[in-house]
């Protein structure tokens, strides 16, 4: 092979190696991260509590943040996740809620919408030894 094949064999391979594909979850461009400060509502069995969220995707689609309950008591969280396409597969434990003293979990399934900016989905709530369903709704920005 010749110095010039060799030579634009090389630079069509580095090319290729540049032309990554899509972004994926995680990486800047992807339509479903989610980024920055978030407000809405945690309904379970029929009662609203008012929550705010800091929520940031690393790479890989590993979500994380701080999660709080601001009314009716304060509750504060952790939130771990991964985000995949637009569902987003959340699990936040806090510790000791005021109105029964034990620690727990809130779990489950979201559904980002484009540009990331509202999160909505199911969610179990393990609290003490209960288990309880409920709807979350976060908005960017709000």
């Amino acid at each position: 092979m010749t110095k010039i094949r060799q030579a634009a064999l090389l630079l069509f391979v580095a090319f290729l190696g540049a032309c990554g594909g899509p972004p994926a979850p995680g990486d800047s461009g992807y339509p479903y991260n989610v980024e920055g400060a978030y407000s809405g509502t945690l309904g379970v069995d029929g009662q609203g509590f008012a929550v705010e969220a800091s929520i940031i995707t690393e790479g890989g689609g590993i979500v994380s943040g701080v999660f709080r309950v601001t009314q009716p008591v304060e509750i504060v969280g952790v939130i771990e996740g991964t985000l995949l396409g637009d569902q987003l597969d959340i699990m936040i434990d806090y510790r000791n809620n005021p109105m029964t003293g034990c620690d727990g979990t809130v779990g489950g399934v979201a559904t980002v919408s484009e540009g990331g900016g509202v999160l909505t989905g199911s969610m179990m709530i393990t609290d003490c030894t209960d288990q309880l369903s409920g709807d979350m709704r976060l908005t960017r920005g709000s």
